[in-house]
């Protein structure tokens, strides 16, 4: 969209004396939506919306999402809900078992429903 191209622009008229190669790519799958990546120089970036299944009240649950790359380590993952009442009835989000290639997204609800979670996952 805008913003991506708006920072493509921004990175190609800076200065930056490390921007070996920039790739922007969108990534569909079954599991992930609204989702992407871009490679700039050795950073990688990825992102994406899952839905996460709740079944059983207050007990976590998760959805697996593979990268659309192979970091060199585990990438650093940020995970928040869409949701209008955070604390009331979606207690919380998390990223677990992160490897260089994939994570499970965590919800926990007080009830059982489904929650959309984005994700962000950067490293080298």
């Amino acid at each position: 969209g805008t913003e991506i191209n708006e920072a493509v622009q921004e990175a190609l008229d800076s200065n930056y004396k490390d921007l070996r190669s920039l790739t922007i790519a969108r990534t569909k799958g079954s599991v992930t939506e609204n989702a992407g990546h871009v490679v700039i120089g050795d950073a990688k970036v990825c992102w994406g919306t899952v839905e996460v299944n709740t079944v059983t009240e207050n007990v976590a649950a998760s959805v697996r999402v593979q990268f659309p790359f192979v970091y060199r380590n585990s990438p650093n993952v940020q995970v928040t809900v869409q949701n209008s009442d955070p604390g009331t009835r979606v207690k919380g989000c998390s990223s677990d078992n992160v490897t260089e290639s994939a994570c499970d997204i965590c919800v926990t609800r007080t009830n059982i429903g489904r929650t959309k979670a984005s994700w962000l996952a950067f490293g080298k």
